[in-house]
């Protein structure tokens, strides 16, 4: 019986295979673009959840002086809380950065290395090729691998047992282990951990650990914040020399805190600073998860409008079907039959164009969202199968039970509905949604693209292009000036500033500061460097002076942003004294040295003649040539480790990557659902002209033009279109506010995004039916009325 039923499937898709096109077609745009979406969702979310009893994991960061919350803690903290009642194990992680490691002869310049206590891999659990989780850093000078960076330093041989030198000081050390990663997604981004190394500390001021927990299965995150605020009151709070009680103390803004986040949590919804690696976005992936959505509502909706449009021609046939004795549910369950067909058809080109699409999204946008789409897991892709199923089920759900329930009689005399218009209502609603989510999208596109640009243009305060930035020059020891006046030789090097900190980069330095009116000090950021760090760098001097060398006094001098100005509530700011030692020589205007998402926060420059970083400003011209330049000085002072150096306007564009990506994906997946609605309208149309050829015939024989006949069959899909713009639009706007929130610097909605995405709608509309319609209408109506 099945075999029956699939063979008339085929024969009707064969027979009408220009309709079955369009429905496949956009049907398989639709599954490919939601699968892409909808596994880049998966993998985002699933990051850190494979380890075992990821659910009692934590990590405990730290605030305090109002240096903002931090992703690190001080060291000695979990020598305290492994005595809490409801912690099970604890474990340090410290970030060791970039290392050369030697081994035998050769050299590999190996990233992403950590220290880590002993009980790591009791928390984490990394799958062991080889070695003991347990014993692995119990010993001094022990290292676990990666499979990949053991591959990469001993190919075939065995990694066990073999010894290795980290680092300009060959520190020996001895592989102990080597973990299988399976691609699995963490926040811990590691090749290397070497054993943890831990002096004694006493100062709860100084934080660079990562600290984690596992708690037991009774316990929970709300018990461990507690008592680690009890720790605060009794063991922390007696060190600081605070002069308020503990309760007034501990209320205020730079207080001492921690916080505790889920290890599962880290990768979307951490904005601590210090972060292991960068993390993802929440509202980017429930901005994805929502397109995903979008767009396989419109593929369904297209294929359901298609089908129930085209179920009235086969009327006749289930006259003559019932007719001869063909049940009601035999009937059904073959429209069923039918739709899933095509569904099922329809994912298996899917299947193929989501691959196409991963590669024309990294080829666009340089960034690779997934590996492949099929290599995920067998229930991913039973989930798929079972949307397939679904969307085909919904398809054939209409002709199955509507047509099916026909009398013969009523069929055979042509009296298929029970109010005249039903279905052209029912048609023009499914029309009303689909374009909706389009126009939506389309105002979502441009709305992300006006925010990006202007990110990428606004006015920062300071100097990004042509600034390069040397991070290793530390390495040069006395010989840095030397270095920097060896830069200054090539043509293009302007100017040259020592400084310790750069903008847009992950460290944070930060200095307390006070007027002679203040009780308490207020934190502040802080940019430290030489005379030339201001000019270097271009920030724009408001009042006052910058450093210089001619003046011994400016060693105690700095100057304050103007946000620092409002905070330390200073009237006549060049002059003032603070903190009983700093002069303030000048203003600076305020400048953006985080993320547009951020609030410019109060800052203080001050003076150093030395720093650990060298940025060079060059004049714009010759950038390939000067890296050649700075990479042959630096070989030339004879230094192990290489140069590391990079772009100011590249690390600014880091911290837009987020959006980038996002308005690139919105922007591909925009056109994907609008040739979707496009493919869907073209098919109703096609069939709208069919079903009125006679009606179209008569009317070009009494004299109607062919203009009137285009507007009469383009009427009723436009009337449907316009009431969609005229909800997307305040849909769209109250979406894209929404999104806006997240930024402290944000653009101001253009309006004319609106008018141009609904233009650009209905025009594409118009286009796709009048394709059809004009073929129509310039038919020759002598073959329309001689037809039956």
């Amino acid at each position: 019986m099945l075999k029956h039923y699939f063979k008339i499937a085929s024969r009707n898709i064969y027979r009408h295979f220009s309709y079955s096109l369009i429905n496949i077609l956009g049907l398989a745009i639709g599954f490919a673009s939601a699968m892409v979406i909808g596994l880049w969702v998966h993998q985002e979310w699933s990051y850190d959840r494979h380890f075992e009893n990821a659910d009692q994991l934590y990590r405990v960061g730290v605030n305090f002086m109002n240096v903002g919350d931090m992703a690190v803690s001080p060291p000695q903290l979990n020598d305290y809380v492994r005595d809490f009642p409801e912690v099970e194990q604890v474990a340090r992680l410290g970030q060791v950065g970039n290392l050369d490691v030697h081994v035998g002869d050769a050299i590999f310049t190996q990233p992403n290395i950590y220290s880590a206590d002993s009980t790591f891999f009791d928390i984490f659990s990394y799958k062991f090729i080889k070695g003991n989780p347990k014993t692995a850093l119990d010993q001094p000078r022990s290292a676990v691998l990666t499979r990949e960076a053991a591959e990469k330093f001993f190919g075939t041989q065995p990694a066990i047992g073999a010894p290795i030198l980290l680092g300009e000081e060959e520190e020996p050390y001895m592989v102990t282990g080597v973990v299988e990663t399976d691609q699995k997604k963490s926040h811990i981004n590691a090749s290397m951990w070497v054993t943890y190394e831990y002096s004694d500390n006493t100062n709860w001021l100084s934080a660079n650990t990562y600290s984690y927990t596992k708690l037991y299965e009774w316990a929970s995150r709300k018990g461990l914040e507690t008592r680690l605020g009890e720790f605060i009151e009794n063991t922390i709070y007696p060190t600081l020399s605070v002069d308020k009680p503990y309760d007034e103390w501990s209320q205020t803004s730079g207080a001492y805190h921690f916080n505790v986040m889920p290890v599962t949590d880290i990768y979307l919804k951490s904005d601590l600073k210090f972060e292991t690696t960068p993390g993802g976005s929440e509202n980017n992936v429930m901005a994805f998860f929502a397109i995903a959505l979008l767009i396989i509502i419109t593929a369904a909706v297209n294929f359901i409008n298609i089908t129930t449009a085209r179920s009235s021609i086969r009327a006749k046939e289930v006259g003559i079907r019932k007719t001869f004795g063909t049940g009601h549910a035999a009937l059904a369950l073959q429209f069923l039959m039918e739709a899933v067909l095509v569904s099922f058809i329809a994912l298996i080109i899917g299947l193929g164009l989501s691959e196409l699409f991963l590669w024309l999204f990294e080829a666009i946008t340089g960034t690779a969202l997934l590996d492949g789409v099929l290599a995920q897991s067998f229930t991913q892709i039973l989930i798929v199968t079972g949307l397939a199923l679904l969307v085909g089920l919904m398809a054939g759900i209409y002709p199955a039970v509507h047509l099916a329930a026909f009398k013969p009689v009523d069929v055979l005399k042509g009296r298929f509905y029970s109010k005249p218009g039903d279905q052209g209502t029912y048609r023009n609603g499914l029309v009303f949604l689909q374009f909706t989510i389009s126009i939506c999208l389309l105002i979502g596109a441009a709305g992300i693209y006006q925010q990006l640009q202007y990110m990428k243009t606004k006015d920062l305060g300071l100097n990004r292009e042509n600034v390069f930035v040397i991070q290793n020059v530390d390495q040069l020891g006395d010989q840095k000036e030397a270095f920097r006046q060896e830069l200054l030789r090539f043509s293009g090097a302007e100017r040259a500033s020592y400084t310790e900190r750069i903008p847009a980069s992950s460290s944070v330095w930060v200095s307390s500061m006070k007027t002679r009116d203040m009780i308490n000090d207020l934190p502040m950021q802080s940019f430290i460097g030489d005379y030339e760090m201001i000019p270097t760098l271009g920030f724009r001097i408001l009042q006052g002076r910058n450093f210089s060398k001619d003046v011994p006094a400016d060693t105690n001098a700095v100057l304050l942003n103007e946000s620092g100005v409002k905070a330390l509530a200073l009237q006549d700011p060049v002059g003032a004294e603070l903190s009983g030692r700093y002069k303030v020589i000048g203003i600076v205007a305020d400048f953006n040295f985080e993320s547009l998402r951020k609030n410019i926060e109060p800052t203080v420059i001050e003076y150093k003649p030395r720093g650990r970083r060298l940025a060079v400003k060059l004049s714009g011209q010759q950038q390939s040539e000067f890296i050649d330049h700075a990479r042959t000085t630096w070989q030339n002072f004879d230094v192990k480790e290489p140069i590391d150096y990079y772009f100011l306007d590249s690390s600014y564009a880091g911290l837009m990557e987020k959006e980038q990506v996002l308005a690139q994906a919105v922007a591909i997946f925009t056109i994907l659902a609008i040739i979707i609605s496009c493919l869907g309208l073209y098919g109703l149309s096609t069939f709208v002209a069919e079903q009125r050829r006679k009606e179209i015939g008569v009317r070009r024989v009494l004299g109607a033009t062919t203009s009137q006949i285009l507007i009469l069959l383009n009427k009723s899909f436009t009337k449907p279109i316009l009431v969609s713009l005229a909800l997307a639009i305040p849909l769209a706007f109250i979406l894209l506010q929404s999104w806006l929130r997240n930024f402290a610097f944000k653009t101001a909605i253009n309006p004319w995004i609106f008018i141009g995405a609904g233009g650009i709608a209905l025009l594409i509309a118009w286009v796709t039916m009048s394709w059809q319609s004009l073929r129509a209408a310039l038919a020759n109506p002598v073959d329309s009325l001689r037809s039956e």
